[in-house]
């Protein structure tokens, strides 16, 4: 049992499941999930069986903007290097994670014009 409104997170004892399905049997409320993964591969979330885009980039934070739940269940995003998932779960909503074959990738690249064009 948990209240129906904050923060958790999730630690497996084990390898966690590449594939899951979260649910809040609640008559309302939303909570914020983080998920840990220990090994690298990445992850999306689906909502009735649609998959739902992460958070748009933050140039500031250089990762995935926060989940804020503003845009309701299954809004989430994965931050590869730490190889994390977080994601938003109203009451009643079903959010399903699976794998899926990506690699994401944080680059910083600086040539000269004539570099990148040679």
């Amino acid at each position: 049992m948990i209240q129906v409104r904050g923060n958790y997170t999730v630690l497996y004892t084990s390898t966690p499941p590449k594939n899951a399905r979260y649910t809040l049997r609640a008559e309302r409320g939303a909570i914020k999930v983080k998920v840990q993964y220990w090994s690298a591969g990445s992850y999306a979330i689906k909502v009735n069986g649609e998959v739902i885009a992460n958070t748009p980039w933050n140039k500031t934070a250089g990762t995935q903007a926060e989940v804020t739940g503003s845009k309701g269940c299954g809004e989430n995003r994965f931050v590869g290097v730490k190889n994390f998932l977080e994601f938003w779960l109203t009451a009643g909503c079903v959010v399903e994670v699976v794998p899926i074959d990506v690699i994401q990738a944080s680059v910083r690249m600086q040539w000269t014009l004539s570099e990148f064009y040679a």
